[in-house]
């Protein structure tokens, strides 16, 4: 029998049953519309989160206290101090800048407005180190720094708030009890999936400012921006060297946006996996609804099968008639299941603001593995009618 034949009577079978076709492709368009759904939006989700750490700048450090181990739990981790960034800055030839970013909630104060707001104490390389710009006035220099000077530089939200009806700048606030002069307003912060990078009620110190303020001159983080993006290796090795120098290894890490990047996509990748595995399961049923239909299909046409076995049709014949007609279920199914996902996918899209990120490899991967189920699980079906004794099948009621 050829192909072509095989098909047209496979096609007149279906359509001759066709709820039961339909119901039968069902777990089919279900288990491949999961696949689809589930591999796309997570690979858009990756897309995002990977979007929102690049956005941060590839040739970004940061560096921090390591935890005490578990041999000690109660000891103090080591700090950073003013002298420790003196030392990356001068012995760190591949770092073009750092910062330290000591953050703590204060109230601020502007008359009779008070507004409970994040207060970030910087150095005056902080717009550089952390691309934030100024919408208008001047951040605090160097020299200000030092000397821990009383001058801030306030968010758009925070100005919307304390400043309603008035111009910040070269006005005064008072930031937990303690008189600033208002010098600049930064540009709104690039928003993303975790909002606001710095709060939307936020406002600039000088953090040596923040730490007489506060009593303390130790330094939780810093960042650090190489001074270009394949500098990066070589601006950590020089941290860890110059701190090591100075308070021995293992004491602080440093920390590169690459390394963030590879445990993301790690962690998503592994979650996608088993979600789609799962997703999955739902194409094995799918393929067992085929197997018992095409079972039901056999016995069904018992004496259609004798008959043909007994004018010259071939055992392969039968074969290959009862395959075509598991495959064409299977893929069938499978198409309506890519155009079903590739919908569910465009509203979780448009509803989640992700990018639908439907890959060629993914709907390969889909059909293929619906071709896959329609001949496992055909085989068997196909098989049993093909051995069917022509004598036997011509008694059959």
């Amino acid at each position: 029998m050829k192909l072509v034949e095989a098909v047209r009577l496979a096609f007149g079978n279906l359509r001759g049953n066709a709820l039961r076709s339909g119901l039968t492709m069902l777990g089919i368009v279900i288990g491949t519309a999961a696949v689809i759904a589930v591999v796309a939006i997570g690979q858009g989700g990756q897309a995002v989160v990977l979007g929102e750490i690049q956005g941060l700048g590839s040739d970004l450090l940061w560096v921090y206290p390591r935890p005490p181990d578990e041999a000690n739990p109660f000891a103090r981790p080591q700090r950073l101090h003013i002298d420790d960034l003196e030392a990356i800055e001068g012995q760190a030839p591949s770092v073009y800048g750092l910062t330290p970013q000591i953050g703590v909630s204060l109230p601020v104060q502007r008359g009779r407005e008070t507004r409970s707001s994040s207060v970030h104490g910087v150095s005056h390389a902080f717009p550089g180190v952390r691309n934030v710009r100024l919408g208008s006035g001047r951040w605090f220099s160097k020299p200000e720094v030092m000397a821990g000077a009383r001058v801030a530089i306030l968010s758009p939200g925070l100005v919307s708030e304390i400043f309603p009806l008035e111009a910040p700048l070269g006005a005064s606030i008072r930031v937990d009890g303690v008189t600033y002069l208002v010098v600049g307003v930064v540009e709104p912060f690039r928003r993303g999936m975790f909002g606001d990078e710095f709060g939307e009620a936020s406002l600039f110190i000088p953090y040596t400012t923040l730490q007489r303020q506060r009593g303390r001159t130790d330094i939780a983080m810093v960042w650090v921006r190489a001074i270009t993006g394949e500098a990066v290796p070589a601006a950590k090795a020089e941290i860890e060297r110059v701190l090591a120098t100075r308070h021995g290894r293992d004491r602080f890490q440093v920390e590169t946006l690459e390394q963030v990047l590879d445990v993301v996509r790690n962690v998503t990748g592994v979650l996608t996996t088993v979600v789609g595995g799962i997703a999955a399961i739902a194409l094995l049923v799918g393929g067992i609804g085929i197997m018992n239909v095409m079972l039901v299909s056999v016995v069904e046409r018992t004496r259609e099968v004798g008959l043909r076995k007994a004018i010259g049709a071939r055992r392969t014949d039968i074969l290959l008639q009862f395959l075509v007609e598991a495959v064409f279920i299977a893929v069938t199914g499978g198409l309506l299941g890519i155009a079903v996902g590739a919908g569910l996918v465009a509203f979780v899209g448009r509803l989640a603001n992700l990018p639908s990120l439907i890959s060629p490899g993914s709907v390969t991967l889909a059909i293929g593995f619906s071709v896959l189920v329609g001949i496992i699980f055909g085989v068997y079906p196909a098989v049993r009618a093909a051995s069917l004794d022509p004598i036997d099948a011509l008694r059959y009621e």
